[in-house]
C-alpha cells in the first residue's frame, strides 16, 4: 500500500513494487483513519509506504487495523520516524527480492 501525495516517492514505490512482481495499492489521501483501516484489513497488506504528511492519518489507520504491516515512511521531516524510504532505496544490493507465488494466488 503507498498512502502518499503526487510525489516522486509515489512514483519510485509504484515502478519498484510493481518491478518486484508486488501489487501496489495506491491509496486515496482523502481516505479516512476507518476506511485506510479497512483497506488494510481486506487486502491483507504486508507494507505500508506513507509519507510523513499523513503520518496523523496512517497511524490512526493502523491503530484500527488488525493487521501490522511493515511501514517505510517517506516524505518530508521524518520526526524521527524509520524507517525512510530514501534508506531503503538505498540499503545492501539485493536485500529486497521478489516473492515466489501461485498465478491464482490472491493479489
Amino acid at each position: 500500500l503507498v498512502l502518499a501525495p503526487n510525489t516522486s516517492a509515489f512514483l519510485e514505490a509504484y515502478f519498484a513494487l510493481a518491478g518486484l512482481g508486488a501489487v501496489c495499492v495506491p491509496l486515496n489521501t482523502r481516505l479516512a483513519a476507518a476506511e485506510l483501516a479497512w483497506i488494510l484489513d481486506d487486502c491483507e497488506a504486508v507494507g505500508l509506504i506513507a509519507d510523513t504528511r499523513l503520518a496523523g492519518r496512517a497511524d490512526a489507520a493502523l491503530a484500527r487495523s488488525k493487521r501490522t504491516p511493515t511501514v517505510v515512511w517517506c516524505g518530508p521531516d521524518a520526526d524521527g520516524r524509520a524507517p525512510r524510504w530514501e534508506d531503503w532505496c538505498t540499503s545492501e544490493p539485493g536485500a529486497w527480492t521478489a516473492r515466489d507465488c501461485a498465478d491464482d494466488a490472491p493479489a
